[in-house]
């Protein structure tokens, strides 16, 4: 859990420190739903849900899993696309000896 922490700090340096180095604030675009097949991608009420992105099954794509910082399952989504836009879809919860893993809070 403390390497979680710094890496969050981390972030927020960095975050901080790249703000800093513009003249300008950043403008962002509105936020968009996270799309698996037809389904809305569930997300945290705290707004911290955290979508990782890497080629978890070796074929050469990113896929995704999506976890929340309140306690909850961590969500696997393969990139079915051939190639170009990621195209989602939900393959279950990750688990382990059949269990799923869950994320806690603090």
């Amino acid at each position: 859990m403390k390497l979680m922490h710094i890496f969050i700090v981390g972030l927020m340096i960095l975050g901080l420190s790249t703000m800093n180095a513009f003249a300008e604030p950043p403008v962002f675009n509105a936020p968009v739903d996270l799309i698996a097949g037809e389904e809305t991608i569930p997300a945290d009420e705290s707004g911290y849900t955290v979508p990782s992105l890497g080629d978890w099954d070796g074929d050469g794509d990113l896929d995704m899993m999506v976890g929340t910082f309140w306690e909850g399952p961590i969500y696997y989504y393969q990139n079915i696309a051939e190639e170009g836009e990621p195209v989602f879809e939900a393959m279950g919860n990750l688990q382990a000896d059949g269990e799923n893993i869950t994320t806690n809070f603090g």
